[in-house]
């Protein structure tokens, strides 16, 4: 009976290794997010890397967990024939009914997390993340490299210096569905009233 413990404590402490070691191992498969690099970045000279340290504002958005449904809510509560007219929902209640659910949410929030990022605020209507980065740990992120631009046009409706991601922008495989966009990578756009 000990020998039989023996080996089976042994056993169980080699395939523990072994996972450990497989899961240490692993890098997740990455997978390019629909979001280009800015036109104006190849009408630019590059002036070099941006500060690593340098605080980044980042926001992700994430889809519609059914884009359908949520249209035709919209719709609904502007039609007087509908049940749904001018019954407007609260950002909890488009979240619980038409955002991702909260494991997928969070998955995204965990892996900005685990790449050092602070959460500001994770939208109640799960729609989109507010974080704090530095430039290096946004270039871990998402891939990419943060560097500094100056434009060569002066008639750009940008600023004429600025910084930018410089390729496109990855994360893993299996969060890539939970993201649609992702802003605060780049200072070459200026605010809209």
């Amino acid at each position: 009976m000990m020998f039989f413990s023996r080996i089976k404590i042994h056993s169980l402490l080699l395939a523990g290794v072994g996972l450990a070691g497989t899961a240490l191992g692993q890098t997740p498969q990455m997978q390019s997010l629909q979001h280009q690099v800015p036109e104006v970045v190849g009408r630019s000279v590059r002036l070099g890397h941006s500060n690593p340290s340098r605080k980044l504002n980042v926001s992700v958005s994430l889809p519609f967990g059914n884009p359908g449904a949520i249209e035709n809510y919209v719709d609904s509560v502007s039609d007087p024939k509908s049940p749904n007219f001018h019954n407007f929902l609260t950002p909890e209640e488009v979240g619980a009914r038409f955002g991702l659910n909260t494991g997928q949410v969070q998955s995204v929030v965990d892996y900005l997390k685990g790449h050092g990022f602070k959460i500001n605020l994770v939208g109640k209507n799960h729609l989109s993340i507010l974080a704090e980065g530095t430039v290096s740990q946004v270039e871990a992120a998402f891939q990419t490299s943060i560097d500094e631009y100056q434009s060569l046009r002066p008639d750009e409706s940008g600023n004429a210096r600025y910084f930018s991601f410089s390729s496109e922008l990855k994360v893993p495989a299996s969060i890539a569905p939970y993201v649609s966009d992702v802003s605060g990578l780049e200072s070459f756009t200026k605010p809209e009233p």
